[in-house]
């Protein structure tokens, strides 16, 4: 019996013990977890070697790259996502001609950890699926803008579900991602690990004028405003758009208008507001050449922009703030086709007299100046940081698609933290 007994209190203490080990356990976990999750600052530039990178492709010694969205998620976390993967292309005023490195290259979001030695960590690859479970592949779908572009691939195919990201956003409570995807244009819902959940597409669940998109120039950012809805906006002007009752289908291109569209998931449609890149004048590129990059929600009424091109020798990567200043900044779909054109054909007359106002801009940062070129990440760390992550294009430079030649510059993927020159009024979740 007295044996019994000091069995039986020996076992009560064993279970006392582990219920405190685990309690003690789960304290620590409660107060270091956080600690280094979420008080960490990021703080100037990081970067990942071009030979750190993973391997896509070891006959062509082509490396992961094509960054191309930034998502902050907190402390030393990022998410950002590839493109369609590495081509050689070459546009002119007609579309462009375009040569597939690698044609079975899946886009996939890449998770990112900041290291003290400021160095960057790829932490996972999470590679897209398709709804059948395959991976996806960056061909073009049917009914894109295949006719503006010559693929010179023999015997290529296209692919229903390929996909063209072109920016990223966590939705947080729901534990999903969007992405923007310039083909078609589209906006995507997927799983954390990379599970095809629906797209949303001209036609099918967004406006039908935006298919009529030039090459490259489909949705190219995308984040969850303050109101809980998606903001995205289209990189290059609807070039090809004409209403269809319009009997003249000659009609003079605005091609430095851009549309700036939120999709309202309460009344499942969007509403375009107008965005004007800087002219020629400002620095001897066209604007049909000039390409929007990210947005970044601020509050109910800003947002961060984008805005950068290469021609001829000229550069330009600049960070605006776009401002509403009035309810007609906001356009209706009902609206579309208005005087019996498309925004697009509306001459300065037309704008005026319909009382359509476009988002007023504030050049922030001129980011050619700190060395970035191609600024298609974009993310708010706090009121006074963003974080831009620069497309390094897979490293390649020099891509003829007529002759598949192209140089690789061994140049390395850079995340920079830029303190802006005023405070940020943020109305939004920032991260987790």
């Amino acid at each position: 019996m007295h044996n019994k007994l000091i069995i039986k209190i020996n076992k009560v203490l064993i279970t006392f013990l582990s219920l405190l080990m685990i309690i003690g356990i789960t304290s620590c976990q409660s107060v270091v977890e956080p600690y280094f999750k979420n008080n960490y600052t990021p703080t100037g530039s990081y970067s990942i070697a071009w030979n750190k990178l993973p391997v896509i492709d070891k006959n062509r010694n082509l490396h992961l790259g094509g960054f191309v969205g930034l998502y902050y998620y907190g402390g030393r976390i990022f998410y950002t996502i590839t493109d369609r993967g590495p081509v050689l292309q070459q546009l002119d005023e007609s579309g462009a001609s375009t040569y597939f490195l690698s044609p079975s290259f899946t886009p996939q979001i890449i998770k990112l950890e900041l290291e003290d030695d400021h160095s960057i960590k790829i932490v996972e690859q999470i590679p897209i699926k398709n709804p059948l479970g395959n991976n996806t592949t960056g061909l073009l779908p049917p009914d894109t803008w295949n006719q503006f572009e010559d693929i010179l691939n023999t015997g290529q195919s296209s692919d229903p579900w390929g996909l063209f990201p072109g920016g990223i956003v966590m939705d947080v409570e729901k534990h999903l991602f969007w992405f923007a995807d310039q083909y078609k244009p589209a906006l995507m819902q997927i799983t954390v690990d990379g599970r095809w959940v629906r797209r949303l597409r001209p036609g099918e669940g967004l406006r039908k004028a935006f298919k009529n998109i030039a090459v490259d120039g489909g949705f190219t950012g995308v984040d969850i405003n303050s109101d809980g809805d998606l903001v995205t906006l289209l990189g290059r002007s609807l070039e090809h758009n004409r209403n269809i009752n319009d009997k003249v289908q000659n009609r003079p291109i605005n091609y430095a208008l851009r549309r700036v569209v939120i999709y309202k998931f309460s009344t499942t449609s969007d509403i375009s507001m107008f965005y004007f890149v800087e002219p020629q004048a400002y620095d001897g590129i066209p604007e049909k050449f000039i390409s929007l990059g990210d947005i970044a929600a601020v509050n109910d009424s800003s947002y961060l922009i984008t805005e950068y091109g290469n021609y001829n020798g000229m550069e330009r990567s600049l960070l605006f703030k776009a401002v509403i200043t009035d309810s007609t900044s906001r356009v209706e779909p009902g609206l579309e086709g208005i005087d019996n054109k498309t925004f697009e054909t509306l001459d300065s007359t037309e704008w005026a007299k319909n009382k359509l106002i476009p988002l007023k801009k504030e050049l922030l940062v001129n980011l050619g100046t700190i060395g970035i070129s191609r600024p298609e990440g974009l993310a708010i760390i706090d009121a006074n940081h963003v974080a831009i992550i620069n497309n390094n294009d897979y490293d390649i430079t020099n891509g003829n698609p007529i002759s598949k030649s192209y140089i690789l510059n061994g140049k390395p993927t850079v995340i920079k933290i830029i303190t802006l020159p005023a405070n940020l009024s943020i109305k939004k979740r920032i991260g987790q």
